[in-house]
């Protein structure tokens, strides 16, 4: 059951790679089937994460994550992904503090 599930998310993640290198907003020159089984393997290893653990235990799951995400991001956009990015980042920065 988990080498299905496993399957599937990878499937979904190299889909995702695929569809943003046709974009043009990620890098052309990544093995997308390499890139989505180490975020695969980072995800992993934050759900295996300890509430306890001493170098975390402050740190909400949701900062963790877009912390996560931002850092996986950066090392697969291109010029236009990065720009698109800090984009999205500015604008969700700036509804956060309106609220």
């Amino acid at each position: 059951m988990m080498d299905y599930k496993r399957g599937k998310i990878l499937s979904h993640i190299e889909r995702n790679l695929s569809q943003g290198i046709k974009e043009g907003l990620y890098r052309k020159d990544m093995n997308t089937h390499v890139i989505a089984y180490f975020y695969l393997i980072r995800m992993d290893q934050f759900l295996s994460m300890e509430a306890d653990d001493d170098t975390i235990k402050n740190i909400s799951s949701e900062t963790i994550l877009t912390e996560l995400f931002i850092y996986h991001i950066r090392g697969i956009a291109n010029d236009k992904g990065l720009e698109y990015l800090e984009g999205k980042l500015i604008k969700e920065r700036r509804n956060k503090k309106a609220k």
